[in-house]
């Protein structure tokens, strides 16, 4: 299981996806990964967040790339 091998310190993003299943992302602190995720989700901060607001955001060349990345088709 992923979890596993998470650390503390590690991001955590639980999201819901369109068609209502969840993605649950783990990205190592301080990797690609995780500056990508904090980007892509509009925050450089990383508490508990809970954005509701992504289905306006534009989905631009980084976006797609990132999400591509996770194996999300855009």
């Amino acid at each position: 299981m992923a979890m596993s091998e998470a650390n503390e310190g590690d991001l955590l993003v639980i999201a819901l996806r369109p068609d209502k299943s969840v993605m649950i992302i783990i990205a190592k602190s301080g990797s690609t990964s995780e500056n990508q995720l904090l980007l892509l989700f509009g925050t450089a901060e990383t508490t508990f967040i809970i954005n509701t607001n992504l289905a306006s955001k534009s989905v631009n060349f980084s976006t797609r790339f990132i999400l591509r990345g996770l194996g999300v088709n855009v």
